[in-house]
């Protein structure tokens, strides 16, 4: 993991759409990693997030140890109101979180975390009454409702961009699930 991205939204907050905190980091390579050939392919085919990711940008957070990372991030989940839920899409971004926070981070973060995610595409599989999980994609997401990407951060393959805009459709998935739509 190279770029960590977290964002908390409360869906009874009076703007549910806007995160309630958010937090960021850039991880150093763990020193016994290799670099995988498609991993390494990705950002060869994106290099302003490999850019951003190894704090050659402007603005980019400088990478940092792996343990001072988890650190941050522990002391960011413990300061969080309520009991958080991480939600994801992709589901292994879970597991990456959870198995660093194990590793590196305070054991009251990664029990505060807990061992279950919220899976967003699942949802939206429900939400939309969709026959099939590998037929749910953003892609058709945006036909079913054109309005659940709007005013969400560009794609630009960093994580809190990606955590933010997960988040909002997480949030907008939960207004139609409660509306009945």
């Amino acid at each position: 993991m190279l770029n960590l991205g977290l964002a908390a939204f409360r869906l009874d907050a009076p703007d549910p759409e806007t995160p309630i905190a958010t937090f960021e980091a850039n991880l150093e390579p763990l020193p016994e990693a290799g670099q995988h050939p498609d991993t390494m392919r990705f950002w060869s085919e994106n290099p302003e997030a490999w850019a951003y990711v190894r704090g050659q940008v402007e603005g980019a957070p400088t990478p940092v140890s792996a343990e001072v990372a988890m650190a941050a991030v522990g002391e960011w989940l413990l300061g969080l109101p309520g009991k958080p839920v991480m939600v994801v899409y992709p589901t292994y971004d879970f597991l990456f979180v959870r198995w660093y926070l194990v590793r590196f981070g305070p054991p009251a973060a990664a029990i505060r975390l807990g061992f279950q995610a919220l899976d967003v595409k699942t949802l939206a599989m429900a939400v939309m009454n969709h026959p099939s999980f590998k037929g749910v994609s953003k892609r058709t997401l945006s036909k079913w409702d054109r309005g659940l990407f709007r005013g969400q951060p560009p794609h630009d393959h960093t994580g809190l961009a990606d955590a933010i805009g997960q988040g909002m459709l997480f949030v907008r998935l939960m207004a139609h699930l409660r509306s009945g739509d």
